[in-house]
């Protein structure tokens, strides 16, 4: 099969929507489950350099006395706080301060963490920034699912950490079903599964 078939505009989309939450390894993975080619790792890497396609997440640090993203806020963080820092006149007029936030077209929120550098360390996914500011950084391999299904719930209690190895059979199997309470125990299921079967793997 040639490149040009696999990549049709339908895989390119679906790379698109799978980079913020899976790895180039994963993504690989989980298309070659559902459209039965042989994609590799590498392959997904230069489709998303050919393509323009950013990774979403991004490791953060945030100094002591930080305020977390999430303190006394409930829905969009208030966009002018910073305006008056710009002589007027000189602030462009898609310009978004600091802790400002927005949608992007999967539906979750991003929200605006420094000022300069790459877009993608710019504005974040928030519900990772909400945990990071709670538990450190996340690594490449983690990340960080609703537990109900809310992608606008950023409530502590409602974010669980899993690897993206996890959360590739927590959608496999589809136990992330937007029940809170079925999430956990469905997480401990995966674990279980896969080291009974580590365990097996050493004994042959």
């Amino acid at each position: 099969m040639n490149t040009q078939r696999k990549y049709t505009p339908e895989i390119i989309q679906f790379v698109r929507e799978k980079v913020k939450e899976y790895t180039d390894k994963q993504i690989a993975e989980l298309i070659n489950q559902r459209w039965n080619l042989g994609v590799t790792e590498s392959s997904i890497t230069n489709l998303k350099t050919r393509h323009n396609i950013r990774t979403g997440f991004h490791r953060a640090t945030f100094p002591k006395g930080h305020t977390p993203i999430n303190k006394g806020t409930k829905g969009m963080f208030n966009v002018g706080g910073n305006v008056t820092s710009f002589k007027k006149g000189h602030t462009p007029n898609n310009y978004r301060p600091v802790r400002s936030e927005r949608l992007d077209k999967d539906g979750y929120v991003m929200v605006k963490v420094q000022e300069h550098g790459l877009y993608q360390h710019r504005w974040r996914l928030k519900h990772r920034v909400v945990w990071e500011e709670a538990y450190g950084p996340l690594t490449p391999n983690e990340a960080i699912v609703f537990k109900d299904g809310n992608r606008k719930n950023f409530d502590l209690d409602n974010l669980m950490k899993v690897t993206r190895a996890e959360l590739v059979q927590l959608n496999k199997h589809r136990y992330l079903t937007g029940h809170a309470d079925t999430a956990e125990p469905s997480l401990t299921l995966i674990r279980i599964i896969r080291a009974i079967r580590k365990r097996k793997e050493k004994r042959t």
